[in-house]
């Protein structure tokens, strides 16, 4: 089963976005004048409230400007990661995989991602957004306004697997092999 918690966020934000622009039309007021301000209280209220509501278990991390990067070795884990701007790469060659399905989610408003898997691990990605693009092999399959779903062959039945998650309101998703 599939989250659908990034879908929902971007379509409550579109349709925020829809009645501030009417209420503008319709009241003559500059409703527009309040809405970065409105934005920006918003933000600090997730970035002061994220790591309370985050589950048991699940690493979090709140970035306003930044890149993830885990390369080399490193010990993959359930984590939720919330970018404002910044780039994510992973690369799982070298990485310590445990058995069984963790989940990576990346969020934030603009960013790419790059993701490098060896044949053995189980990949499956869903990518949120205005605009999401995932690239397998260089290919692109874009996506407006709806969840972008990309699974490698076999996922299901692999010992490892990996399930990334990403909303972003722009964001490419480039996917290689090892």
């Amino acid at each position: 089963m599939r989250n659908n918690n990034g879908s929902a966020t971007m379509g409550i934000v579109l349709i925020g976005l829809g009645v501030v622009f009417l209420l503008n039309i319709w009241l003559r007021i500059d409703l527009w004048g309040f809405f970065w301000p409105g934005m920006l209280i918003v933000l600090g209220v997730v970035i002061l409230m994220r790591p309370r509501t985050a589950t048991a278990g699940v690493r979090t991390e709140t970035l306003l400007l930044g890149d993830q990067r885990r390369t080399g070795e490193w010990n993959v884990v359930n984590e939720d990661t919330w970018l404002g701007i910044g780039d994510v790469e992973l690369d799982f060659t070298r990485a310590v995989i445990p058995v069984g399905e963790t989940v990576l989610r990346f969020g934030g408003f603009i960013g790419d991602v790059r993701v490098t898997m060896p044949a053995n691990v189980g990949l499956a990605v869903t990518a949120n957004g205005f605009i999401s693009n995932i690239k397998p092999s260089g290919r692109g399959q874009v996506s407006f306004f709806m969840p972008n779903h990309y699974e490698a062959g076999g996922y299901a039945t692999m010992e490892r697997r990996v399930r990334l998650e990403t909303a972003f309101f722009i964001h490419d998703v480039k996917l290689r092999q090892a």
